[in-house]
C-alpha cells in the first residue's frame, strides 16, 4: 500500500491540470471524405509546454491543437464534472 496517493484533485489544486482542445480526423475508410471530431483533454503536467507536448504525442494525427493560457482553477465552472458511482 502506498504511503501517499496523489490523485487528480491534488494536481488540480497545485495548478498542474491543463485543458487542451484537439481536432482529430475521423474517417471509417481512406476513401471516405475525412470528417473530424473535437476532443477536450485534461493533461497533468507542470507547465503549459509539456502539457501541449503530451497532447501532441497522444494525438499525433491532430488537425489543430490549442491549450489554455492558464491551468484549470479548482472550484470554477472550468472544472468538467465526472459522474461518480
Amino acid at each position: 500500500m502506498a504511503d501517499l496517493i496523489i490523485d487528480y484533485d491534488v494536481h488540480l489544486h497545485a495548478g498542474r491540470v491543463w485543458r487542451c482542445n484537439v481536432e482529430v480526423p475521423c474517417a471509417h475508410s481512406p476513401a471516405e471524405i475525412t470528417k473530424y471530431v473535437n476532443i477536450t483533454v485534461e493533461v497533468i503536467a507542470p507547465d503549459q509546454n509539456l502539457a501541449q507536448y503530451i497532447a501532441m504525442c497522444l494525438y499525433p494525427d491532430y488537425l489543430s491543437l490549442s491549450i489554455e493560457d492558464e491551468p484549470i482553477k479548482p472550484g470554477t465552472s472550468d472544472d468538467i464534472q465526472t459522474p461518480t458511482t
